[in-house]
């Protein structure tokens, strides 16, 4: 049985719910991929750093809602892509609403 625990000294607090426990694997499977993009961020030398600070500027602050209504269609360089097996902010549905 599934359950959460916390604080000092540790007391129960409720049962995982079932669409918690199925979350479980997917977001082991999130943190892996996660580890291996923050490794691979990592082992970027310097000049590759400094070259993606300067395209984040860029384009930091572009809401695509806004530039739509516009009619401007931005593309966001493939140096600022995340990897297809890591879930954007947008993107990431979590169930677990643990407080």
């Amino acid at each position: 049985m599934s359950q959460i625990w916390g604080g000092n000294p540790a007391k129960f607090l409720r049962k995982l719910k079932s669409k918690e426990i199925d979350f479980i694997p997917k977001s082991a499977e999130n943190y892996s991929n996660l580890a291996k993009v923050h490794a691979a961020e990592n082992a970027k030398p310097l000049n590759a750093i400094e070259f993606e600070k300067v395209l984040r500027k860029r384009y930091a602050g572009k809401d695509e809602e806004y530039d739509s209504m516009l009619g401007i269609v931005r593309e966001t360089p493939p140096e600022l892509k995340l990897p297809n097996n890591i879930e954007s902010d947008n993107e990431a549905k979590r169930p677990l609403n643990v407080s």
